[in-house]
C-alpha cells in the first residue's frame, strides 16, 4: 500500500499533480497521445472556441462574468448584458485566452510550468487572481469543464482518426480534464462563494473578530461609548445579527416546506 502525505497534497501542487496522475493513470503515453492529436484538433480549435462561447453567452448566469473589465484587457468593457455579443472586443479577448488554453493542452510539455498553468486556470476564476470583482461559482466552472469535455469528445469522434486511436486519445483527454477540474476545485475548497448565500451574505467565519459575539467583551454603557473599536463595528455587528436572523428564518422555512411536502405524499 502506498503512503500519501495528504497535508502535502494541499500545499504542494507538484505532489498533488503526481498523486492525481498516479491514481487516475495519466501516463507519459497519454501525454504523447494528446500531443499527437494536434494535427487533428489544431485546425478545429477556432470552432471549439466558438462553440464554447456561444454556450457561455446563452445564459445570463455565465454571461454576466464578461461584463466587468477582464484582467489584462485594455479596451472598453461592455456596459451591460445587452451590450455583450460574441463579437465584442472583450469577448474576442477572452476567446484568445481559450484558444491559447487548447493550444497549451496539445502543444506544451507537461512539466512544472505546465502544472502551474493548470493551477492558475483555476485560480484566475476566483478573486484570488485577476479581477477581484469576478468570482465564477464552482457549479459554473464544473459546467464549463463538462462542456469542454463534450466538445473535445465530439471533435475527436468526428475526425479522420481510426477508431482505436480516437478512443485511446479520448481516454487520455478525459484523464487530463479531470486533473484540470481538480486544480480548479482546490481554489474553492477553502471558502464558500458569496453567490451561494442569499442577499450577498457571508458565513460567520468571514466576520471580523471584533464583530463576533464570542470576541466582543461585555462592556458597560460608559465603556462602550468610549471604545472606538466597539462603536466603529456597531453597523457590522448589526448587519451580521440581521444576516444570522435571515439564515435562521430560511432554515425554518425549508424545514416547514419539507414537512408540508411530506404531508402531501
Amino acid at each position: 500500500m502506498k503512503h500519501v502525505d495528504e497535508a502535502l497534497l494541499e500545499s504542494d501542487i507538484q505532489q498533488r499533480y503526481e498523486f492525481l496522475c498516479d491514481f487516475i493513470g495519466f501516463t507519459p503515453d497519454d501525454v504523447r497521445l494528446i500531443q499527437s492529436s494536434a494535427a487533428v484538433l489544431g485546425p478545429k480549435i477556432g470552432e471549439m472556441v466558438e462553440r464554447t462561447y456561444t454556450r457561455l453567452l446563452a445564459y445570463d448566469a455565465t454571461a454576466r462574468h464578461f461584463v466587468p473589465r477582464q484582467h489584462g484587457f485594455d479596451g472598453e468593457p461592455p456596459v451591460n448584458l445587452s451590450d455583450l455579443t460574441v463579437s465584442h472586443p472583450q469577448i474576442r479577448f477572452r476567446k484568445d485566452h481559450l484558444n491559447r488554453y487548447f493550444m497549451s493542452l496539445i502543444g506544451r510539455a507537461f512539466d512544472a510550468k505546465m502544472i502551474q498553468y493548470l493551477d492558475m486556470v483555476g485560480k484566475i476564476h476566483t478573486p484570488g487572481a485577476g479581477n477581484a470583482q469576478i468570482e465564477v461559482p464552482l457549479i459554473q466552472m464544473n459546467a464549463l469543464m463538462g462542456l469542454i469535455s463534450d466538445i473535445v469528445t465530439d471533435t475527436l469522434t468526428q475526425s479522420a482518426m481510426n477508431a482505436e486511436t480516437a478512443l485511446t486519445t479520448l481516454r487520455a483527454f478525459q484523464k487530463l480534464l479531470w486533473i484540470q477540474n481538480d486544480f480548479i476545485s482546490r481554489h474553492y475548497a477553502s471558502s464558500t462563494s458569496t453567490s451561494t448565500w442569499p442577499f450577498g451574505m457571508h458565513k460567520s467565519a468571514s466576520e471580523p473578530q471584533c464583530c463576533r459575539v464570542s470576541q466582543v467583551p461585555r462592556l458597560t454603557r460608559g465603556r462602550q461609548a468610549r471604545c472606538s473599536l466597539f462603536q466603529a463595528c456597531r453597523p457590522r455587528r448589526q448587519q451580521h445579527r440581521t444576516q444570522r436572523s435571515i439564515r435562521a428564518h430560511l432554515s425554518e422555512t425549508r424545514q416547514l416546506l419539507c414537512a408540508v411536502k411530506f404531508d402531501f405524499r
